[in-house]
């Protein structure tokens, strides 16, 4: 079964799909985090080595984040919300660049985008209106 990769300007839209989805996850996930700590995240050097590559390495550390118990068992569940899990989507930004033809970091954003839809979204204009 062939895969059908997203060009760079699809990704773009479907990263800013999953950042809308995230920041709009409802008040019934928890604010923290605990879980999701992306800032200066760069792949494990030895990881790079004996995966052969970065795409590989950035793979196995966001396999060990979101399914600690293995993809297989379906869909990935976000455990908490915030600016930490936001900026998975500028990992996945720079990587899927570095990286334009990796199937497994696209996959990532689509995962992400369906365990986003799964916990619900609050409409981001919806929260606009209620501040005003």
């Amino acid at each position: 079964m062939a895969v059908e990769l997203c060009t760079p300007a699809e990704i773009e839209d479907h990263l800013e799909t999953l950042r809308i989805l995230l920041l709009g996850l409802p008040d019934t996930v928890s604010n923290g985090s605990q879980f999701y700590k992306f800032s200066h995240f760069i792949p494990d050097p030895e990881k790079v080595e004996d995966f052969g590559g970065e795409d590989c390495a950035v793979n196995h550390a966001l396999e060990i984040i979101f399914c600690p118990q293995g993809h297989q068992d379906g869909l990935i569940i976000l455990k908490e919300k915030g600016p930490g899990l936001v900026s998975v989507v500028d990992i996945l930004d720079h990587w899927t660049q570095a990286y334009p033809t990796s199937a497994v970091l696209q996959k990532w954003v689509f995962d992400l985008i369906e365990a986003a839809k799964h916990l619900g979204t609050v409409s981001l204009q919806s929260k606009i209106h209620l501040c005003i």
